[in-house]
């Protein structure tokens, strides 16, 4: 390399990265794949060498027959044993197959699930905002589908370490034929594979456009049958709407797909007519040495099938090398997520078991505070909230309030450390909230959201989300939201399955009933700080005041922020902070604002008059 100029080096270099990085993809997967399972590589050798058994069998058969027939006197005996031979080898090779067959499907599939397991775990422990950014997304999407193509990844490394073991013999035996055999045959091969590599390129470069709409397609699918949406999809006739939508999602799909197929053709027709430029070479050879007799019938029949196999399984390498790169960048797409530095929701060092220990027995309500905090959503165009500055003193229970779209809930979260402050800084007891090591700073929390959701687990493990829990804490959460009668009145009690995804006898519970043992999960956490996110929502004036008032007691000396609509439930709070275009607008208790605050006391009286015409009615 001394003689080539700088930028004929960096050409070369620039070349072969792509090899490096395939080379790269596949060590890393063989590796991944030992370490899971140890026999996977038995049975890829098998399948290697069932690869190379097969094709031999089937050129080298016809050969010996002739060989042993064209003796003086010709040798039945020697033919039958040839015959026999080959049958045993045919069977065996056969048997092989059929044991990978039972066999490689198990291991990968459970293979896959490992990957998977991986791409689980990021998901889920990734910061919260990445959850929302369409681009993760499509790494997610793209990540998972790599998982899918596991068993075609494996057979077709497999397929082309025999292919390139058979070329390597084939081509000894056909340098005997002609010396310009194997020349032409290299550069026919080479046209070919670049004509499939551009097309395979191509593939590659509109990978993330298919993934994002395979995204928004598999959406639109599981909606069609999302019991969620059912009653939506009847009463409004919106099958037709959502179906109008997939079926856009896919006509797109077909047409990128069209628009590389064409390229395919092409690459396609230049494959043709390769192969016949060289079958046309090797019979015109052979047809020479024939009629010179320079070959025998037997060596005939031997080139023949060479030439046939030759092509049949360099065209099939050529394919399998172009799918090979083409899964290679599968492998880049699921390397590139999960080894990416996502910034795990903690954001720091793991605190430990010990450390959560700790952190769990301490009962202390805990103090926030807020100082020149300011946000703006990720791609947002302005501030949600805007240099906000206050304090929440510990053991105070302190309402939020104000109009959709004021920053409320955007508080919540924050504290939650769902997404970090664009500016400004958030302490708890004195401590800057983002220098907590996350499994820390979670036993210092319990959150109720107005979209909480119960798992698909026992009603035990949905309220106190532990293997070995405190049953008598778990019924007085239970009893704070008035649901102890109702779970105790239940076939098996707070051991029944909740949700019918996973379960025939799964509990399904009213949107109230939901909300009110999301708020038992956090009465049991017994945090230092609770928040409610607007988490009685879905209940109605009455019963909202009475979860509040059990509430109250429960939460009696814990730090607690409120968050909801009805300003009602503010007379539980000691302050009230009522934000106005992410702005803090007032700032005390309800009696205060109710007397200095008119717009306050305007929204007020407005929900007030509201609640009285309703109860006339009732």
């Amino acid at each position: 390399m001394s003689g080539w100029s700088p930028k004929q080096y960096l050409k070369f270099k620039s070349q072969l990265i792509p090899l490096r990085r395939l080379t790269g993809n596949y060590r890393y997967l063989l590796q991944k794949l030992s370490r899971c399972d140890g026999r996977l590589g038995r049975v890829c050798l098998i399948m290697i060498l069932v690869g190379l058994g097969i094709p031999l069998t089937n050129v080298l058969l016809p050969k010996l027959l002739i060989w042993a027939a064209l003796l003086e006197p010709p040798s039945w005996a020697l033919m039958l044993g040839i015959l026999l031979a080959f049958f045993a080898v045919s069977m065996v090779c056969n048997a092989a197959h059929n044991y990978y067959l039972q066999h490689n499907g198990v291991y990968l599939t459970n293979f896959g699930f490992k990957l998977r397991e991986d791409i689980q775990e990021i998901s889920m422990t990734m910061p919260f905002a990445m959850t929302e950014d369409s681009a993760t997304l499509d790494r997610i999407k793209l990540a998972k589908t790599a998982t899918y193509q596991v068993q075609s990844i494996i057979e077709t490394f497999c397929r082309c370490v025999s292919a390139i073991l058979l070329l390597i013999g084939y081509s000894v035996l056909l340098m005997g034929l002609h010396p310009l055999l194997m020349p032409l045959f290299l550069v026919c091969i080479l046209l070919n594979a670049a004509s499939i590599a551009r097309y395979n390129r191509r593939r590659a470069e509109r990978r993330e456009s298919i993934a994002r709409i395979d995204r928004k397609k598999d959406y639109l699918f599981q909606t069609m049958f999302d019991y969620r949406f059912g009653k939506d999809l009847r009463l409004y006739n919106m099958d037709g709407i959502i179906a109008g939508k997939f079926i856009a999602q896919k006509d797109k799909k077909y047409r990128l797909n069209t628009l590389l197929e064409k390229k395919h053709t092409a690459a396609q027709i230049i494959e043709v007519i390769l192969e016949v430029v060289c079958e046309a070479a090797i019979y015109l050879f052979l047809l020479q040495g024939f009629l010179r007799h320079a070959i025998q019938v037997d060596d005939f029949v031997l080139y023949t099938g060479l030439a046939a196999s030759f092509q049949i399984i360099s065209r099939g390498l050529i394919v399998d090398l172009g799918q090979l790169f083409l899964l290679s960048v599968a492998i880049g797409d699921y390397r590139a997520f999960v080894e990416a530095d996502w910034g795990q929701q903690a954001g720091d060092a793991l605190c430990g078991e010990a450390c959560m220990r700790a952190s769990a027995a301490e009962s202390a309500p805990a103090e926030i505070r807020f100082e020149g905090v300011s946000f703006r959503y990720p791609g947002g165009e302005r501030d949600i909230l805007q240099d906000l500055s206050f304090t929440i003193e510990a053991g105070s229970h302190v309402s939020i309030v104000g109009l959709n779209g004021a920053g409320k809930s955007t508080i919540v979260k924050l504290i939650c450390r769902l997404y970090p402050p664009t500016g400004g800084h958030i302490y708890l007891d004195g401590r800057d909230i983002q220098t907590y090591a996350w499994d820390e700073y979670r036993t210092k929390l319990a959150a109720v959201f107005q979209e909480s959701r119960l798992f698909a687990c026992s009603l035990q493990e949905n309220i106190t989300l532990a293997d070995d829990p405190d049953l008598p804490r778990m019924w007085e959460a239970l009893r704070a939201v008035g649901m102890e009668e109702k779970v105790r009145a239940l076939p098996q009690g707070a051991q029944s399955n909740v949700l019918k995804y996973l379960y025939e006898d799964g509990v399904e519970f009213s949107g109230g009933e939901t909300q009110r043992l999301c708020i038992a999960r956090a009465v049991y956490r017994e945090g230092n700080l609770l928040l409610l996110d607007e988490p009685t929502a879905a209940l109605d004036a009455l019963a909202e005041k009475e979860i509040y008032e059990s509430f109250s007691q429960a939460s009696k000396g814990k730090t607690t922020v409120f968050i909801s609509h009805r300003l009602n439930s503010n007379r539980f709070c000691d302050k009230v902070l009522f934000l106005e275009g992410g702005k803090i607008a007032a700032w005390g208790s309800h009696e205060q604002l109710l007397k200095d605050y008119p717009p306050y006391r305007e929204l007020y009286e407005l929900q007030a008059k509201s609640y009285r015409s309703k109860e006339a009615v009732s």
